[in-house]
């Protein structure tokens, strides 16, 4: 496919259900591993191409993907598949009921084989949909409202008491791409912010959580023919209307979710422009200012008191939890200790066109915040945004939640096994480094 004007799309998908007996991530208060599997979880890969140009969107049923493992895909799916070397989006849809992979034994070990066999899974997933390729129309579209979540940060979760009435951001809105091929096969790749807890900690199965039943309901409206992948938005600050219910709730949200992407779909839009682009970048943020050292011995002393505690009682959670949060005290104790510069944090903005739709990822829990203005201020006809691509830093606050304070912004970064959140000046970073890569592809 030489000519630039003209598309051609594959599709891919390979099982990457862990097994029974893997610890779940997403929440800290799980007491023990995985006793079995409710829904398959799965790697997805939409590659487009144009003028013999090749980019990858890849999405995983995982709370996220560690930069090591983005690395090593991007590398073979450049050498090996002729993707562009800034041209693929790995993407976590950051279900809570996925295994442990980068996070810490807070919440419980990371099976190392499944880890390492991970890239090859994924790898796999891409050189399918490479395999696959197809001429193919595309066609843009964005519509709601959807429903089906909650800017957690209004209704008492994660931060100081707000006004009861604020609301709070929210992009209640999905993104939908069509992809119709000359074969009569059609993809729908579509992206909506909303964490995937309807399935709380108190689940010890395997699943993809409402994103999962999303994708099964629209194959189903679509038929066989149909190939469907969800990517989450910028899901930082919002959560599903409902946390820790049951695969009922997950359910309705999905089929909710499913019915507004449908609606989008059948009056989306040609894409115009033409061929296809990618670039990413790798930014240093910078991290606040660490306690004195006076102040972390304190916390580190306390921690390991409670460490102690914990092995007294017996219980293997209690003591998993203790040690967790003793190694981060002591960690900050050494940052201190070292003393400045302290080393800023890596994080990626990867960015993608096809035709003049543009897709931006961002490499952390991100505030809905940012997917507003990114798609707002974008030179592109319809720019989607998402978050947790390419690697999980952390958080991604805005800057104004700094002073709001709540789990976001003062805690979550020690789950991450970071000694220092990262500091205010990070958003104008960001969003400043993604108009410059999107104005760069146009």
């Amino acid at each position: 496919m030489d000519d630039s004007s003209s598309f051609g799309a594959g599709f891919g998908r390979v099982c990457i259900t862990p097994p029974v007996g893997t610890w779940l991530c997403g929440f800290a208060a799980r007491e023990h591993p995985a006793v079995g599997v409710h829904d398959d979880l799965y790697a997805r890969a939409m590659v487009f191409e144009s003028g013999g140009r090749r980019v990858a969107v890849v999405t995983a049923d995982l709370i996220g993907i560690d930069s090591g493992t983005v690395s090593a895909v991007r590398k073979r799916a450049v050498d090996e598949l002729g993707l562009l070397s800034g041209g693929l989006l790995l993407h976590g849809t950051h279900t809570h009921s996925g295994p442990v992979l980068m996070l810490t034994e807070s919440m419980g070990p990371a099976d190392e084989l499944y880890r390492s066999n991970l890239e090859r899974l994924l790898f796999t997933a891409i050189s399918e949909a490479c395999r696959d390729l197809r001429p193919a129309t595309i066609e843009r579209g964005r519509g709601g409202p959807v429903g089906i979540g909650v800017n957690r940060r209004c209704v008492g979760f994660g931060a100081h008491a707000l006004p009861a009435d604020a609301g709070g951001p929210h992009a209640d809105t999905v993104d939908v791409l069509n992809v119709r091929r000359d074969d009569g096969s059609l993809g729908v790749l579509f992206s909506h912010a909303t964490h995937p807890v309807t399935l709380g900690g108190d689940s010890y199965l395997f699943s993809a959580d409402y994103p999962g039943y999303a994708v099964d309901t629209v194959e189903r409206v679509y038929g066989e023919g149909c190939f469907a992948m969800f990517l989450n938005g910028c899901c930082g600050n919002i959560n599903s209307a409902r946390v820790g219910t049951h695969f009922e709730e997950a359910r309705r949200l999905g089929f909710m979710l499913a019915g507004s992407v449908v609606r989008v779909a059948e009056v989306a839009v040609p894409v115009g422009g033409c061929g296809v682009a990618g670039a990413y970048r790798t930014l240093g943020l910078p991290v606040q200012e660490p306690p004195s050292l006076a102040q972390a011995e304190a916390t580190a002393a306390e921690y390991a008191a409670a460490l102690e505690a914990a092995v007294r009682e017996g219980s293997a959670h209690a003591i998993m939890q203790a040690r967790h949060m003793a190694h981060w005290a002591e960690s900050v104790v050494e940052v201190v200790r070292q003393g400045p510069p302290w080393h800023p944090r890596p994080f990626e903005v990867a960015v993608l066109r096809v035709g003049d739709v543009g897709m931006v990822g961002l490499s952390g829990e991100v505030f809905v915040e940012y997917q507003i203005g990114i798609a707002a201020t974008s030179p592109l006809a319809q720019t989607m945004v998402f978050g947790t691509t390419n690697g999980v830093l952390g958080y991604l606050p805005t800057a104004s939640a700094y002073a709001e304070g709540g789990y976001e912004v003062e805690m979550a970064h020690r789950y991450y096994n970071e000694p220092l959140m990262i500091g205010p000046e990070s958003e104008a970073m960001v969003l400043d480094t993604v108009q410059e890569l999107l104005r760069a592809l146009m």
